[in-house]
């Protein structure tokens, strides 16, 4: 006797991805600071600590900042479709 398997086809399934792209707005407030210096006029004794570094020579530097909105995008995985094994 011999003996064979025929292999048929059965219903399946079709799934279909899709890529979906949801706009996304958002109202920030950002600011600019600036620096400014003034110079006024003083007739006082030193003060503490002012003393010691009254007679040497520096430079301070301050710096101006401005906010800068970053924008990111993410990619979400929002549904899986999951075939499990299935033995007959």
């Amino acid at each position: 006797m011999d003996s064979r398997i025929r292999h048929l086809a059965r219903p399946g399934i079709r799934v279909t991805s899709s890529v979906r792209e949801t706009p996304v707005e958002a109202t920030v407030t950002l600011r600019t600071e600036t620096v400014g210096a003034e110079r006024r006029d003083a007739n006082r004794p030193l003060e503490g600590d002012e003393a010691e570094t009254a007679f040497k020579e520096k430079t301070i530097e301050m710096m101006g900042t401005r906010e800068e909105a970053e924008v990111h995008k993410e990619a979400r995985v929002v549904g899986e479709v999951y075939t499990p094994p299935m033995a007959h």
